[in-house]
């Protein structure tokens, strides 16, 4: 499953305040989703990689590790980043922005190394995010970084959007546990 369509429906989601609607369109991701990634698109929702019981660590990536990492994935410098983060207000929307000014095209593109953006898939994505989470030691931080501007180097603007949110801890959804597990009834329960 692409991680572009559930970035697309976190778009939609945004947008609205009405629980009911909130809770039908989940309900119509939830058909769209691959029974394989269901797990882990509900965990994606809910702004986590796994249940709070299970003690894993967290992203463990803060503003300014995101700052850098956003400014390694599409050539810019820290200070133009921070620059636009504070005229903004949102690391997505930064992301979002500087995103749709990259072209993409490298060396690697013409030889066939270089993937092109929107072909993240929700697994990728994930154990990505799981990379980044249980990455520990020394290094451990540039580790993260890399990992991370490589992601959304890849993705498409909306998909850096939510990545960066994601990893924030600022998705901006409005959903709570309670709309996930209505959505979740609706479609395998009837």
């Amino acid at each position: 499953m692409k991680f572009k369509l559930i970035a697309e429906y976190f778009d939609r989601l945004e947008k609205i305040s009405s629980r009911i609607q909130l809770t039908s369109l989940l309900s119509d991701l939830f058909k769209n989703t691959e029974r394989e990634v269901i797990d882990k698109v509900v965990y994606l929702i809910q702004g986590r990689l796994w249940p709070d019981f299970t003690g894993m660590p967290e992203i463990g990536m803060g503003e300014k590790f995101l700052i850098k990492a956003i400014a390694m994935a599409y050539g810019n410098k820290e200070e133009e980043v921070e620059k636009l983060y504070k005229n903004i207000g949102d690391l997505g929307e930064v992301a979002y922005s500087l995103r749709s000014k990259v072209k993409g095209v490298s060396i690697l593109s013409f030889v066939g190394g270089n993937q092109e953006a929107g072909e993240l898939d929700v697994m990728e994505v994930y154990n990505e995010l799981v990379k980044i989470a249980t990455s520990t030691g020394e290094g451990s931080r540039d580790i993260k970084i890399r990992i991370f501007a490589g992601l959304i180097k890849k993705a498409t603007p909306i998909e850096a959007k939510y990545l960066v949110r994601f990893v924030e801890g600022r998705l901006r959804l409005g959903i709570g546990d309670a709309t996930v597990l209505d959505a979740l009834a609706i479609t395998f329960g009837g």
